[in-house]
């Protein structure tokens, strides 16, 4: 059974199937930034996308605050589960 995931696009699930496969540390996770640029009113896109600025320890802070930004005005439309992502990740701040 799969969570329920608030996208419009193909290619934003794929992007964030790919960040899920991060462990495996191969270069696709970096597909969800394109993912979260592509579909700004993807909550859980732009958390993990802001996630993976975060564990990457990126200097980029504007960057950030966009994919931050995005996130927050996607919460109102996304799933518990993923308003609660972004909660965590201290995206919704």
């Amino acid at each position: 059974m799969s969570n329920p995931i608030t996208v419009q696009r193909d290619t934003t699930l794929q992007g964030i199937d790919d960040f899920i496969k991060l462990l495996g540390y191969e270069r696709r996770a970096e597909r969800i930034l394109a993912a979260a640029d592509a579909e700004p009113e993807s909550c859980l896109a732009n958390v993990y996308a802001g996630l993976l600025w975060m564990l990457l320890e990126a200097p980029e802070g504007a960057v950030r605050r966009e994919i931050s930004a995005a996130a927050e005005r996607a919460r109102p439309l996304a799933t518990r589960r993923e308003q609660l992502n972004a909660a965590i990740a201290g995206l919704d701040r």
